[in-house]
Formats: C-alpha cells, sequence, structure tokens
C-alpha cells in the first residue's frame, strides 16, 4: 500500500498539486516520496502536503520537507502544510517549521 498520493487539480489560484502523506513519514518513504516529486509538473503554483493522516515524523521526512521547500522556493511555487495534527505538529514547531512553511488548518 502507497503512503503518499499526489492529487492535481485546476483552480481559482492557478494548478495546485496535493500530496497526501499518511502512516509513517520516515527514512523508508524517501524513494516513494522522491518519486512523488519528480511527478509534479513543472506549472504549478501551489504545492500543499496535507499531512492529516500523518502519524509519526522522523529526521529524514524533516529533510525531505526541506528540499520540496527549497524547490517551491526557486521556482515561485507557494508551499502550504496541511492539517498537521497533534502527533505531528509539536516536532514541527520544535524544529522552527511553522517559522519558514505556510501552515493552513492546524489542529
Amino acid at each position: 500500500m502507497k503512503n503518499i498520493h499526489i492529487v492535481e487539480w485546476a483552480s481559482e489560484n492557478g494548478l495546485e498539486v496535493v500530496i497526501l502523506i499518511s502512516g509513517s513519514f520516515d527514512q523508508r518513504l524517501r524513494k516513494e516520496f522522491s518519486e512523488a516529486f519528480q511527478l509534479i509538473p513543472n506549472e504549478v503554483d501551489r504545492i500543499i502536503v496535507d499531512l492529516e493522516k500523518t502519524t509519526y515524523l522522523d529526521n529524514a521526512a524533516l529533510c525531505m520537507l526541506l528540499g520540496l521547500r527549497m524547490h517551491a522556493t526557486i521556482n515561485n511555487v507557494e508551499l502550504i502544510l496541511k492539517e498537521c495534527n497533534t502527533a505531528i505538529r509539536p516536532l514541527l514547531q520544535n524544529y522552527c517549521f511553522d517559522e519558514v512553511f505556510i501552515f493552513d488548518k492546524v489542529s
């Protein structure tokens, strides 16, 4: 079963891509995340990483998110972390991700 899914659609705000991550987001997903990352079209305007069903993050996941942020910044793409649940929000805040990422609907 895949833990990472890509959903793409056009909206009023341009082309948006949602990366849905479920379960543990860790070193084991590095290849799957990299493959999903490669599927993102060049003309995308916004990338949303939906973490609602993410139950665990490790340092590798944090590095993958930072790599995605670097790509988004270089390509002038808005990057949003969405639905950060109570299991992972403290970790993201501990590493000051709330200062370098846009959070949407943080619960």
